[in-house]
């Protein structure tokens, strides 16, 4: 876990006490680890408050086309490229000419993005800053484009007893923060083709239902996809989504010092390939034993996995590479292949 302090009142625009992280830095890159045992207290910490100078981002919203722009349009920049904290975020409403400023910001990359009230429009740019204030963004709302593509089956013929509308497709979009799609998540068509709307950035297509059919594979023009980013900047036709029933699934238990069974634990299973880890893989999965101490674990795509049981673990911990890396030399290895059912019982780590 990392720990921070912030003062509320700053003492000035641009030089003014920040959000500080362990020993004393405002850089969550600088920041230093605490580890805390169930039950321990660790006294003797002292977080001294730091001071740093801030900057603005300065710009103006444009409507698309001809549209007037909305009464209230949210702007924010957001902190982007750190994988270790949450973000910083500043937020603002465009004035009615659709200018805007974000104060209070660090040094640090920003993914600057404007969304109408109604959702329907939304704009973004990276910003760098360095310290000085940044004029002159201009962010074009948009309704962004599409991508379009079909449903396919690894057993040939479209299953008899499912239709079409049961199957989702959604995008799952890197960086999202403040914008996001709007409603349910849209159906196929009957003749097992798609249509997604307003996309921008870069992100990855997910589809499955709510039984027991899920994502195998996506292809576009013969290329498998399905865990390399798409770049929504223009529009996407062509895509092949295939669905398998072939899944695999993981379960066992986790045992204590003592060879108990532990209830109190939390399993860990990621890709042995450090490339396969990140905030939207596929290839990390989490599980927490049930009453009887036994854990389970379905939908990992093949391959070659690391499985480590802990005592405690933060939300989004299991996606944080600096420890993915640590657990990866202490962990459990092992294989799944398409469609295997592997017992496997783990010991509580000692991370």
């Amino acid at each position: 876990m990392f720990w921070s302090a912030r003062k509320d009142r700053s003492t000035s625009q641009g030089h003014r006490y920040v959000p500080t992280y362990y020993p004393g830095t405002p850089n969550a890159s600088e920041a230093q680890r605490v580890t805390i045992g169930v039950g321990q207290e660790v006294p003797g910490f002292t977080i001294a408050l730091a001071r740093a100078t801030t900057a603005a981002v300065r710009g103006v919203v444009r409507p698309s086309g001809e549209n007037a722009l909305g009464p209230f349009t949210f702007v924010s920049a957001r902190e982007i490229g750190d994988s270790h904290v949450h973000s910083r975020i500043s937020t603002a409403i465009a004035a009615a000419d659709g200018s805007f400023a974000l104060t209070g910001l660090l040094p640090g990359t920003y993914m600057v993005e404007a969304q109408s009230s109604s959702g329907s429009e939304f704009a973004g740019t990276e910003v760098v800053v360095d310290g000085s204030d940044v004029a002159g963004v201009t962010l074009t709302m948009s309704k962004g484009t599409t991508a379009r593509g079909r449903i396919r089956f690894d057993t040939g013929d479209p299953p008899p007893g499912l239709r079409p509308s049961d199957v989702f497709v959604t995008p799952t979009l890197i960086d999202e923060q403040m914008l996001g799609m709007h409603g349910p998540p849209p159906g196929t068509r009957e003749n097992w083709t798609f249509e997604l709307q307003g996309l921008r950035g870069r992100g990855f297509i997910r589809a499955g239902t709510l039984g027991d059919w899920h994502l195998k594979r996506v292809r576009l023009a013969g290329v498998d996809v399905t865990d390399a980013p798409l770049d929504f900047a223009t529009p996407i036709d062509g895509l092949e989504v295939e669905l398998t029933q072939r899944l695999t699934t993981l379960s066992g238990s986790v045992s204590d010092d003592s060879g108990a069974v532990a209830l109190d634990a939390t399993v860990v299973v990621f890709a042995e390939d450090s490339g396969k880890w990140g905030p939207h893989s596929r290839f990390i999965q989490s599980a927490r034993p049930d009453q009887r101490g036994r854990f389970t674990i379905k939908g990992l795509p093949p391959g070659e996995y690391v499985a480590i049981a802990l005592e405690y673990l933060e939300p989004g911990e299991e996606r944080d590479p600096d420890l993915l890396e640590a657990w990866r030399r202490g962990g459990t290895k092992f294989t799944l292949s398409e469609g295997e059912t592997r017992a496997l019982d783990v010991s509580l780590s000692g991370f």
